[in-house]
């Protein structure tokens, strides 16, 4: 079970870089609210929303790949932030 569990696991660690990082990114562009927001929605909001649907339809699997799945959901708000925060800042 653990094994399994780590491979499916492992495939939030490349999405949870990207989402920290656009959280540090607006902090230093000096934009907490952003900042938190992308930081609350992946670690409490999408998290529990998750961890209690997923086991639901997949079982074990479900609550392995709720990480995934609240970091994928974050992902969607980091990109809508960049890109509606993109002529603010310039970086595009």
């Amino acid at each position: 079970m653990t094994c399994r569990g780590f491979r499916l696991y492992a495939l939030a660690f490349v999405i949870m870089g990207v989402n920290v990082w656009a959280s540090s990114f607006f902090t230093a562009l000096g934009n907490g609210a952003v900042s938190a927001a992308i930081s609350f929605l992946r670690t409490f909001l999408f998290q529990v929303a998750v961890v209690l649907i997923l086991p639901i339809f997949l079982g074990i699997d479900g609550i392995w790949l709720a990480i995934v799945a609240a970091e994928l959901l974050a992902l969607l708000f980091t990109g809508l932030f960049l890109w509606g925060n993109r002529k603010k800042y310039h970086y595009v």
